[in-house]
């Protein structure tokens, strides 16, 4: 986490509820985002584990795309 400490970008995430390697922490690194950045948008999906922008391609793109939209991006 000490990396994450000199991220000066927005930071947000998208993980799949069934993603393996985030059991059972998956709350918990939603809250890990928002220590480093108030803002930060943590979204899970559901359907999805470890490879959710494979798993759920559609879902994923479209929570992306609400992301950069809500945090400023073009």
């Amino acid at each position: 986490m000490v990396a994450l400490k000199q991220v000066t970008a927005p930071l947000n995430g998208i993980w799949g509820r069934q993603d393996i390697y985030a059991q059972p922490n998956l709350k918990r690194i939603g809250e890990i985002f928002r220590d480093q950045d108030a803002s930060a948008i943590f979204n899970i999906i559901d359907g999805a584990g470890h490879w959710v922008m494979y798993e759920q391609s559609a879902i994923f793109d479209a929570t992306l795309t609400e992301i950069i939209e809500q945090r400023g991006g073009s």
